[in-house]
């Protein structure tokens, strides 16, 4: 497309909309815990409402009660618009209705995130610019929306009724380039504020050093951060100082109660074999630490500089990137996992904590105050930048589907096939067998969410219950083997499963082998029957390995699925731990993750606003706060106020 040359105005075509009413199309639509998938659904749909068009008019009939919502959804194939909207400044809707108390909104869906406007009367016409369109596609072509959307409310006060009619729909030509920045030199979104967005480099040092000051107040009590949530921001008033001070001094009595690798100094001492492990405990299950003190793993993943976004090829999306060939170059980096190609990814969070921090070793150092400073006391599976360090437990992982590891599905090894064996056997001796007696190692996760529930490749003439039963028996096996030859002394943490159970025999034959199950569960809290389902059928304990609330804030888009206040996620933060501490098979929780996925999205696209810190390495105070106050109930959650006496270890009850 010529950008100089304005385009021609583009309005909704109302006679296509009967030939596409019945018609399917596929998108890919982001999820909440990550990734996406391909959707085929229909082109046209509708909730609370009946449609129809007389070919100049698109009728929306609402049959709704007043205060609800309705809405009317297209592609934008079906509504008559192209593909691509690149050249394109606003999307604008002209309607009337009959009912005065009716109120319109209209959006756009990109594949990871939505564009829209606000509530307003119908008789308005809605404009919606599109400058930010780019945002809604993560690594998606930047200007391809997968569907446009009509939102229709009465006023509670109104009962007239009535249809909504749309007279007209149009895409408006830009009169410049619409191939604009969305992101700042920070890698913060350009069009919006929020409390603690960052304008200089002085803003990035003004923040490390309130939080030093912090550090460096409360040390003459603790090595505690005292003021939580409240880094580069004067406080309001007394009542949060004073509410800072308690937590503080909670603290202080936290760090003197818990031994060096953050076990509780409570109960009963319990054998310590100087490596983690696991117990049953006063009847709950624990981990146990290596000095021999009751431990839950409150953790957080993917703590890492590596939080990266494409950039090659859409290098316009930037306001500002560093020299490629400067001390900043260090932000630039390779794909995950293909070691060969070219350096056309940046991290802007390696770019800000160079900022802030000045070297990457000063912002590790920093780091490790921080985590138990704030409550954490586990570096969850991916944090790659924590590994090898005597002073926070953490996690190792390894992965059975590598490049050159023989494949019987796609992400599924050939168990069966020995030169599979012997290449995990070489992974384990190169990646695990050097770290044996390192005592900081909670355990080892294996893979991540294997489609475990979508298997589907029994040999012709084999029962596929039964072969998928034996497969997962031999792929827990040989995993479990080959990693205690390698790893004798660490934990073998299991596969990372998502949510929803696959097969019994799968879930069986995991609590045959692996010392804990991990599943990953993205919901306000665990859900107690389909957890007690996957205890029971297992005998394991469970740690569960990722969780988080993504935030609605000005930062970011609002995604395609639920998003949380501030408000709602400290609550839920904080009531997801509690539920999950006081279940008597748990083992720990994992945030994921560390820093906020960038808004242009990562290899894969994802780009939510999920992490405990930013993209400027701030962390989210409501996060902070719910983390220290769950940390300072948690022993109390557990049951380890009273003494305890262990009822059985892990090792004397495994089944092999």
């Amino acid at each position: 497309m010529d950008l100089s040359t304005p385009c021609e105005p583009v309005f909704a075509d109302w006679n296509k909309l009967h030939a596409a009413r019945a018609a399917m199309s596929e998108r890919f639509e982001a999820q909440q815990a990550g990734g996406g998938e391909l959707v085929n659904d229909h082109s046209i749909r509708a909730e609370g409402l009946e449609w129809d068009t007389d070919g100049t008019t698109l009728i929306l009939r609402p049959v709704i009660a007043n205060g609800e919502t309705a809405w009317w959804q297209a592609t934008p194939d079906a509504a008559g618009f192209p593909a691509s909207w690149e050249g394109m400044e606003t999307l604008e809707l002209s309607a009337s209705a009959d009912d005065p108390g009716t109120c319109i909104r209209l959006e756009v869906a990109g594949a990871r995130n939505l564009l829209s406007t606000d509530w307003s009367p119908a008789e308005q016409t809605l404009r919606l610019p599109l400058r930010e369109l780019p945002l809604t596609a993560g690594h998606r072509p930047p200007f391809e929306p997968t569907a446009l959307r009509i939102h229709v409310r009465r006023d509670k006060n109104h009962a007239q009724g009535g249809a909504l009619r749309c007279t007209s729909l149009v895409l408006t030509p830009a009169r410049g380039n619409t191939r604009l920045p969305v992101l700042d030199r920070y890698g913060q979104r350009i069009q919006t504020d929020w409390d603690g967005k960052v304008r200089t480099e002085a803003d990035l040092r003004a923040h490390l050093e309130a939080e030093l000051s912090a550090f460096r107040q409360v040390t003459k009590r603790s090595d505690i951060v005292r003021s939580i949530g409240t880094t580069g921001k004067k406080r309001q008033d007394a009542a949060s100082t004073e509410t800072d001070s308690a937590n503080a001094d909670a603290h202080v009595r936290d760090r003197s109660a818990v031994g060096r690798f953050g076990g509780w100094r409570t109960g009963t001492p319990l054998a310590a074999t100087g490596f983690f492990r696991t117990e049953r405990v006063g009847g709950r299950w624990l981990f146990v630490d290596p000095e021999g003190f009751p431990f839950w793993s409150l953790g957080v993943t993917g703590i890492r500089l590596s939080e990266y976004t494409p950039y090659l090829g859409r290098e316009w999306l930037f306001e500002e990137l560093p020299p490629t060939d400067g001390p900043e170059s260090t932000a630039y980096m390779r794909r995950p996992l293909i070691k060969d190609g070219p350096r056309d990814c940046i991290s802007f969070y390696h770019l800000n904590v160079l900022r802030k921090y000045a070297s990457a070793e000063a912002w590790r150092s920093h780091l490790l105050e921080r985590l138990p400073a704030w409550g954490f006391n586990t570096a969850g599976n991916w944090s790659m930048d924590l590994l090898d360090q005597n002073s926070i437990p953490y996690t190792r992982w390894l992965r059975t589907n590598d490049a050159g590891a023989p494949l019987i599905a796609p992400r599924f090894p050939d168990v069966f096939d020995p030169r599979w064996e012997a290449w995990f056997d070489e992974r384990c001796a190169r990646e695990a067998a050097p770290h044996r007696d390192d005592p900081w190692i909670l355990g080892w996760f294996v893979d991540n969410e294997l489609p475990w529930a979508k298997m589907d490749f029994a040999p012709p003439g084999e029962d596929p219950e039964a072969f998928h039963a034996r497969y997962a028996k031999t792929y827990f096996e040989k995993v479990s083997r080959i990693l205690r030859k390698h790893a004798p002394n660490h934990l073998y943490l299991g596969c990372r499963f998502v949510r929803n159970p696959p097969a019994k025999s799968i879930v069986r034959a995991a609590g045959r082998f692996c010392d804990v199950v991990t599943v990953n569960c993205y919901a306000l809290a665990p859900p107690p029957e389909q957890f007690r389902e996957w205890h029971e059928t297992t005998g394991r304990p469970i740690l569960i390995g990722e969780h988080h609330l993504p935030l609605a804030s000005p930062r970011q888009l609002p995604p395609l699925y639920t998003a949380f206040t501030t408000a709602e996620r400290e609550t839920f933060y904080h009531e997801y731990l509690r539920s999950w501490a006081t279940t008597p098979y748990s083992l720990g929780a994992h945030w994921f993750q560390w820093v906020d996925q960038v808004g242009t999205g990562r290899g894969d696209g994802e780009n939510q606003t999920i992490g405990f810190v930013d993209v400027t390495d701030q962390p989210h105070p409501e996060l902070l706060r719910a983390l220290r106050a769950a940390r300072t109930d948690l022993s109390a959650w557990l049951g380890l106020t009273q003494p305890a006496d262990a009822e059985g270890s892990a090792a004397q009850n495994k089944e092999n």
